[in-house]
């Protein structure tokens, strides 16, 4: 799996990632961002095509990652909006973490920070 996310990130490709294996049926749809050795940042896309904001995951969460499927395809229709110029579209492959914080703080967004894989 780190290869995969090594792979794909900053290559622009859309993804369905996985990261609960309690519940397979759930994926997180968007593009990986940019990935340093312990975490990567996902460009995150609802549902119905809309801008989902960015999630910082550790690497070792991902258990699964789908490309080029049917759900990808019908995915490219609905996207909404400029995803180079969402927020967090210019994290670099540097400290994942540190830069994703601190673009959060430069440009005054919300962050949610879930602690111990607590679900909270």
């Amino acid at each position: 799996m780190e290869e995969l996310i090594s792979k794909f990130q900053g290559n622009k490709k859309f993804l369905s990632l996985y990261t609960n294996t309690d519940e397979t049926d759930k994926f997180i749809f968007g593009q990986i961002i940019a990935a340093d050795e312990d975490y990567a940042a996902i460009l995150m896309i609802s549902p119905l095509g809309h801008y989902d904001g960015v999630l910082v995951k550790p690497r070792g969460d991902f258990f699964r990652i789908d490309e080029d499927d049917k759900y990808v395809e019908k995915m490219k229709k609905l996207i909404d909006f400029s995803i180079s110029e969402a927020f967090g579209a210019e994290i670099s492959s540097d400290g994942v973490l540190v830069q994703a914080l601190s673009i959060a703080k430069e440009k005054k967004k919300i962050v949610s920070i879930e602690l111990l894989h607590s679900g909270y």
